[in-house]
Parts: structure tokens; C-alpha cells; sequence
């Protein structure tokens, strides 16, 4: 199965590639693992109507990234305004309290190597696709069975957008991680290998 990954905003695609490499030799049917993570999640749900993965894995991940009047569990659309504004007048200062928010555990010099990661990043287009991508419609649409793991201690995306995904996607399955924040697939990745190794392996062979 190949194994395709989609980031999160202000973490590069190399941020994934450990888990990718761990999860290339688990299962070897065939067909795509897609595994989505906060942005990435959003882009992959968006991505399923036209091209079709046999598995997806949404880790930290919502639907629609702010909250409305409906009641979607997500940021208040202000606080998203406020930090296009604060990247735009100070990158880094924005990216610093992005990556303390991701993680509650991070040391100061690991929140500085993930600033620079950050940098090169198209992160106001970024901020612009949080801002406006909704796939919540798109969830019913979702066939195939789909994984969703979220930490319990996310203060990004609030676990309640998780447990609104999975009761809107007929073949999900949420598992929550107590202890976890946002940066789920990086401070616990043995954690997340094993929920996937095990969700693969219950799938019907193809």
C-alpha cells in the first residue's frame, strides 16, 4: 500500500516522512493510504471525490478549522484574523506562539528549530485555506474507512471536531490520545503506528 501524507500548517511535509517510513512496511495490499494531519486533513477530505484511497487517517484534524454559528467545534474566526495580521507584521513572533499552542511538552530550542522549519513555508496561503475550506458536506460522501486520531489536550483543533467528523462518516473509527496536543504524529508517533498497524490490519484484504 503506498502511503501518502498531507501536513499541517507551519510543519513541513518532511514532518511526516518518519511516520511514513515507519508505516511503509505494515501493509502490503494494494491501493493508498492517505494520512492527513490538521491542514492536511482538510486537503485530503477535499481531494476524495476525484482520486479515491483505499484507507484514510485524519490526525488532529476538523472539517472546517473555525467554529460558526451552527455550532462547529473550531477557533473563533477573530483569533484566525488576528494571526494573519500577526504573520503578516511579525512572522516569527506568530510562528512561536503557533508551536507553543501545538505543544504543551516542546522545548524552547525545539520551538525555534520549528519556527525556522516554519519560514520558507507558503504559510499566509495557508491561513487563507483554514479560513475558507469547509468539507463538512463532503464527510458523508466518505466510502472508505477512515481513522481518526486526536489528542485529547489539542488547543488548535478541539477533539469535538473530531467526534462531529466521525458521527458524520459512515465507516469511521476516533481514537483519542489523553495525553496528546496538536503535534500528535511528532510527540507520539509510536502511538500512532500502532493505532494505524491495528486499523489496518482489521480492514478486509484486497
Amino acid at each position: 500500500m503506498k502511503t501518502c501524507a498531507f501536513s499541517g500548517w507551519a510543519f513541513p511535509p518532511a514532518a511526516l516522512q518518519p511516520l511514513a517510513d515507519a508505516l511503509r512496511s505494515i501493509d502490503k495490499s494494494d491501493g493508498e493510504l492517505w494520512i492527513g494531519w490538521s491542514l492536511g486533513g482538510i486537503q485530503a477530505i477535499s481531494r476524495c471525490a476525484a482520486s479515491v484511497p483505499r484507507t484514510l487517517v485524519l490526525i488532529s484534524s476538523t472539517a472546517r478549522f473555525c467554529g460558526d454559528e451552527q455550532g462547529w467545534p473550531g477557533l473563533p474566526p477573530a483569533n484566525l484574523r488576528a494571526l494573519q495580521r500577526q504573520l503578516a507584521r511579525t512572522p516569527e513572533d506568530a510562528l512561536r506562539e503557533f508551536h507553543r499552542l501545538c505543544s504543551e511538552n516542546a522545548t524552547e530550542e525545539e520551538i525555534e528549530r520549528r519556527v525556522q522549519d516554519s519560514l520558507p513555508l507558503p504559510l499566509a496561503d495557508g491561513l487563507r485555506q483554514l479560513a475558507e475550506m469547509d468539507v463538512r458536506l463532503s464527510l458523508k460522501g466518505i466510502a472508505q474507512p477512515v481513522l481518526l486520531l486526536h489528542g485529547a489536550r489539542d488547543r488548535v483543533i478541539p477533539v469535538a471536531a473530531a467526534r462531529a467528523m466521525a458521527s458524520r462518516i459512515r465507516n469511521a473509527r476516533l481514537i483519542e490520545h489523553n495525553e496528546a496536543g496538536h503535534d500528535l504524529p511528532i510527540r507520539h508517533r509510536d502511538w500512532v503506528v500502532a493505532q494505524i498497524r491495528e486499523f489496518l490490519e482489521q480492514l478486509p484484504l484486497k
